[in-house]
């Protein structure tokens, strides 16, 4: 399979999409893999509603826990325009933090200007995801705490996953026009031109 399709969602069914490469130790998936879990223990009849589409690289040592794993469809390394389709056709969008505080994970403009409501998995105290999203809607934060999301956290994001179900989840205004690649590229030409 090379791309989520045009006609998801379909009924009572969750399309959630991860946009981004696992590398250890910044980056991994055993977090997400747990709380799927969780979430199928917790909620046995999502296992046919609930699925979380990777798009990026996945280096080998990751291969294996989430071909496992429940409610996961990969898709590799896909082109950008690709990636651009699927990350409009999910529901709501999965972020995973890094362990640095120091590094913004480079998906991140991309997220906010998708208009997408967002998950996201917070691993230190002062993270730059956060910080940069700033006070924009349509992010739900939660801390992983030695591997594990807490109760509150979990409980945060069944109750995330049940919004999307009811179809509830508004489709967050883009309020990052400067995030857009037009208008990065119309400010780049205006100032080429300033130069002359």
């Amino acid at each position: 399979m090379t791309s989520i399709g045009a006609d998801l969602p379909i009924d009572d069914e969750v399309h959630l999409g991860y946009f981004g490469t696992f590398y250890a130790p910044v980056r991994t998936p055993a977090v997400v893999i747990d709380l799927l879990k969780r979430t199928l223990s917790a909620r046995p009849n999502w296992q046919k509603r609930l699925s979380v589409h990777f798009y990026g690289e996945i280096f080998p040592e990751f291969v294996a826990d989430l071909l496992d794993a429940p409610c996961v469809v990969l898709y590799g390394l896909q082109p950008r325009d690709v990636s651009r389709i699927a990350m409009q056709n999910v529901q709501g969008l999965l972020h995973i933090g890094n362990t640095t505080d120091f590094q913004l994970p480079s998906k991140s403009a991309e997220y906010l200007a998708s208009g997408k409501p967002v998950f996201h998995l917070s691993y230190v105290e002062n993270d730059p995801f956060v910080a940069f999203w700033d006070k924009q809607p349509g992010l739900v934060s939660v801390s992983v705490t030695e591997g594990v999301v807490s109760e509150e956290g979990f409980d945060l994001w069944l109750n995330w996953l049940e919004t999307l179900m009811e179809k509830k989840a508004p489709h967050w205004p883009r309020t990052t026009q400067a995030l857009l690649l037009e208008t990065i590229g119309r400010d780049y030409l205006r100032r080429l031109h300033l130069s002359e």
